[in-house]
């Protein structure tokens, strides 16, 4: 659901006509804020938030990584109190097209340069895969819910 209340069937999600999701791998892409102040840093303004096609883009102050998130992600409805748990994350890999537009708009580059620009978004700095747990069947993720990390102690707002 975006801002507005419109409902997106994303084109990873099964039922989606021309789905890109092959048998489960890649069912929801989670990015964070503080990654893309990292590839800003790094490669420049015009990487702006979300530019790299999320399903969820969590607002952060820090990094992430696999192994930050091995207990996966919940995220609560403001409104309703719902909570949706996301599971088995693993790192998205970079692709060549989106390295290319972060590290040079797109233009080609020297191999070298492509992969210094595929490894700075290794690790999971270009993004997670995640997918509903197991014991849930269907959910929904709207702008400003909350998220949490399971067994970590979150501090309350002001």
């Amino acid at each position: 659901m975006t801002a507005g209340g419109e409902q997106i069937t994303d084109i990873h999600h099964a039922q989606h006509q021309a789905t890109r999701n092959s048998h489960g791998k890649n069912d929801l892409s989670v990015g964070f804020t503080s990654h893309y102040a990292a590839m800003r840093a790094s490669f420049g303004q015009h990487v702006i938030d979300g530019c790299a096609g999320e399903n969820i883009l969590v607002d952060a102050d820090h990094p992430f990584t696999l192994t930050g998130l091995e207990k996966g992600l919940a995220i609560q409805n403001t409104d309703t109190g719902q909570i949706v748990y996301l599971t088995q994350l693993k790192v998205a890999a970079p692709c060549v097209e989106f390295s290319l537009y972060a590290a040079n708009f797109g233009m080609p580059l020297p191999a070298h340069e492509l992969q210094e620009a595929l490894q700075f978004l290794h690790m999971g700095r270009r993004g997670f895969y995640a997918r509903l747990d197991g014991h849930q069947h269907s959910g929904s993720v709207r702008a400003n819910d909350r998220v949490f990390i399971p067994g970590v102690i979150q501090e309350s707002p002001d």
